[in-house]
């Protein structure tokens, strides 16, 4: 079988990225199928992540992020532009190709690859929520242009998706907001890790992980910080692993509220399975989320995991109080109490710790996520 997937670029660490790798991965070493990258910008860069040999990578060079600095009008104009170029050059290779599946990760060719009549079953995958545009400018408080055309891109969204042969989410609570869809189904994103060990329940060390941006509401984890009695937390420390546009914002609230000698923001690292392994709590306190791929790494580890049940993601991982708990968006004072019991409890941590470690391989391992994708591309095949 045949398959390409359609994607911006490789070089970045992103989740997508990372999910990607592994797919493409297993299909090319496990599956033994030819597999395709085709990227618009890679600019001779290397993957971030490591690729198998036997995939073959192609770049359109489109470069649609040299766009990002333009004004909003000039920015929708050339974009245009570059679509055009795009479709054209995208199709052509696809006629040449005669691939058996074309997958579009839900980027820039998203709104014209099912119209390209090539043979191939197009299967459209989506890495955040229905909400995502919309709660991104909610938050981050855009203007008014960039607000109308949001309600464009959903309204755009929704007719070319359903166009598609299928349409694939990330979370049931996803799939039931886009409604009236026929070819819609469910499939996670697999475990990132499979480790041998589970972390050490004894570590009284806290953590989260993410972009530090308004998404992922580390603003939020600091104040339940600092709800925490002194007490407990002069032993314990707090680490935030993770950059972005709202470091200083946050390395100016934790210094106004006195916990630079227990919160502490660190850098990324390519070793996070380390710090998954020498920690025992994970604090996911996103507003919004398109999955929520840390909780899924923690749990592999065997880490005690609280969540806001924000939209969309974590209440399709976490069962609330067998294998983690889920805290109602915003509720800081519910967040505090029960990260607070998980600290003075080590043998909590350790029985949830141990439920989410066979949750996450149970219900994410790559082999049973994988059986779902390879299940759903033979049967368009047919």
């Amino acid at each position: 079988m045949r398959i390409v997937y359609c994607i911006p670029s490789c070089y970045n660490s992103g989740g997508m990225e990372r999910v990607l790798s592994l797919k493409a991965n297993y299909l090319a070493d496990k599956m033994g199928y030819e597999v395709y990258i085709v990227t618009t910008g890679q600019k001779n860069s290397e993957p971030y992540y490591p690729m198998s040999k036997k995939i073959r990578f192609i770049d359109l060079g489109i470069n649609y992020d040299e766009l990002e600095s333009f004004p909003i009008y000039k920015k929708i104009y050339y974009k245009l532009l570059k679509q055009h170029g795009h479709r054209k050059k995208l199709e052509q290779l696809l006629f040449q190709l005669k691939a058996d599946i074309v997958v579009s990760m839900f980027t820039h060719e998203m709104p014209f690859l099912y119209k390209i009549k090539d043979g191939s079953a197009k299967v459209l995958e989506i890495h955040f929520s229905k909400q995502f545009r919309t709660l991104h400018n909610y938050y981050n408080h855009v203007g008014w242009v960039t607000r109308v055309l949001g309600y464009y891109l959903n309204y755009r969204d929704r007719v070319a998706a359903k166009k598609y042969d299928q349409f694939v989410v990330l979370t049931q609570e996803d799939k039931l907001s886009w409604k009236g869809f026929s070819n819609i189904r469910v499939i996670y994103n697999p475990m990132t890790f499979m480790p041998d060990v589970v972390s050490d329940y004894k570590a009284k060390s806290v953590i989260a992980v993410g972009r530090l941006c308004a998404q992922k509401g580390f603003d939020t984890l600091i104040d339940i910080w600092n709800r925490i009695d002194p007490e407990l937390r002069k032993s314990w420390t707090l680490s935030i692993y993770g950059s972005g546009p709202d470091y200083d914002l946050l390395n100016k609230q934790i210094r106004d509220l006195d916990l630079s000698q227990e919160v502490k923001l660190c850098s990324p690292t390519n070793d996070i399975a380390s710090v998954y392994e020498h920690s025992s709590i994970l604090c996911f306190t996103s507003r919004y989320e398109g999955f929520g791929m840390a909780v899924i790494e923690a749990m592999s580890f065997g880490l005690s995991c609280i969540s806001f049940n924000c939209p969309c993601g974590p209440s399709d991982i976490i069962e609330n109080g067998v294998n983690g708990f889920l805290i109602k968006s915003s509720d800081c004072k519910a967040f505090a109490v029960k990260l607070s019991e998980l600290m003075n409890n080590e043998s909590k941590r350790k029985e949830i710790g141990e439920r989410a470690f066979e949750t996450a391989r149970n219900k994410f391992g790559i082999e049973v996520i994988m059986k779902q994708w390879v299940d759903l591309f033979l049967m368009l095949k047919k």
